[in-house]
């Protein structure tokens, strides 16, 4: 693994396990055992690093929305791939950037301005992605034109509050820092209970 590699993989791991604010490019560099030079070949900051892996974020999200609808014939099929694609995170550095964002967000006022833009950018393209598949479908959908906004926002905060505070919360009630504990999540039958009663009310709600 390259250094530049290994740079985001450290910082993902100890923001998730320390917090951001407790964080320093000292504590990534001892952590993966690199100079201090090193991580400034890459990075002029930390929160240069934390943007650059946000923005890497935002690309991944306009890959899944360019392939989205292969296969996908109906409202009901849109909404089942959107809630699981969503919830059923299965590349471990994808769940971490899941993970570290809903931290920001707890934790927005220590953010600097720009890495605050880039958490309102994800969540704008996620509302609009959620609103090109009403637009396709929207004859499957009671939903008049002029609601797609609120409908849009509606269903994407639906599964983001799922995901949240039932995915990321732990059993003693705390945000999951690592990927065994929500490894534990996926495994157990609530989750697949749960996600299924989530696609039917989505869907009953459109319809």
């Amino acid at each position: 693994m390259d250094k530049k590699k290994e740079i985001i993989k450290g910082v993902k791991t100890l923001v998730l396990k320390k917090g951001y604010n407790n964080v320093s490019v000292e504590d990534i560099t001892t952590y993966i055992g690199i100079a201090k030079g090193s991580f400034y070949t890459y990075f002029k900051s930390k929160n240069s690093l934390i943007n650059y892996i946000l923005e890497e974020k935002i690309m991944r999200l306009k890959r899944e929305m360019n392939n989205f609808f292969k296969n996908i014939e109906n409202i009901d099929q849109a909404v089942e791939k959107l809630v699981k694609l969503k919830l059923v995170l299965k590349n471990e550095e994808d769940i971490k950037v899941d993970l570290m964002i809903t931290s920001f967000f707890r934790n927005i006022d220590s953010l600097d301005e720009h890495t605050v833009k880039i958490l309102i950018d994800i969540e704008k393209i996620t509302v609009n992605f959620v609103k090109k598949i009403l637009l396709t479908y929207q004859k499957d959908t009671k939903i008049q034109i002029e609601d797609i906004e609120f409908y849009s926002k509606f269903v994407n905060s639906i599964i983001n509050n799922y995901k949240i505070f039932n995915l990321f919360v732990s059993d003693k009630n705390d945000f999951i820092r690592t990927i065994h504990e929500l490894d534990k999540k996926y495994r157990n039958k609530e989750f697949k209970s749960d996600m299924e009663k989530i696609i039917q009310s989505i869907i009953k709600i459109l319809k």
